[in-house]
């Protein structure tokens, strides 16, 4: 199913295609955890047993270089569980969380950095680690999808690969989302557009 054109509802997800760039960026709000039995992909509210939020601050246009086409997020195909889109990534060397006691800090309590150890995010992960997803073997990744709102992006999961071929699809989950802004707009790392690709990724699970 193209996601270019349709505005259709998304039944395994309670999603709507038409806006799901914005529906990506829901965050849970309080206590929540899986179902025991699995009803919806991971990038979805409904694979939660959770109140859920969308937007938690809004940054007006954004910061400057995020309005360039270079790093517009762009919805390619919606395949059953599979989404698939071009965005801006970075890779997250480490998570931990934060000391700090800001009252802004309370939505998005985690610190995420590169590899070299910069603080460029700060997170919010969907279970807050009660299923140790940061102590799991695989890669995190922040996926950018908007520029004008906490929160920015979403963090992904890629486990271990565990087979080969040309239609072998790793597993990719979503874990939580996470802003790269600061409260009132600015970057919080100046450099982070340095760090980061534009590709194409997916969300598998």
């Amino acid at each position: 199913m193209s996601a270019y054109g349709m505005t259709g509802y998304l039944e395994n997800a309670g999603m709507w295609l038409g806006n799901l760039k914005r529906e990506l960026l829901w965050h849970p709000v309080g206590f929540s955890r899986r179902p025991a039995v699995r009803r919806a992909p991971s990038w979805s509210w409904a694979s939660l047993d959770a109140r859920v939020g969308f937007a938690i601050g809004s940054l007006g246009d954004g910061d400057g270089p995020l309005r360039s086409p270079k790093y517009k997020f762009s919805l390619l195909s919606v395949r059953s569980d599979l989404v698939t889109m071009k965005a801006m990534s970075w890779p997250i060397g480490r998570v931990q969380e934060s000391d700090e006691r800001a009252w802004e800090r309370a939505s998005f309590p985690y610190d995420m950095m590169l590899p070299s150890g910069k603080v460029f995010a700060h997170g919010l992960l969907d279970l807050d680690n009660r299923d140790s997803i940061l102590n799991s073997p695989g890669i995190l990744t922040y996926v950018h999808v908007a520029g004008d709102q906490h929160p920015s992006g979403v963090i992904v999961h890629s486990a271990p690969t565990r087979g080969s071929g040309a239609y072998h699809v790793p597993e990719v989950t979503r874990i939580g989302v996470a802003t790269i802004f600061q409260t009132h707009g600015p970057l919080l790392f100046p450099d982070v557009f340095d760090h980061g690709e534009d590709d194409v990724l997916y969300i598998s699970q």
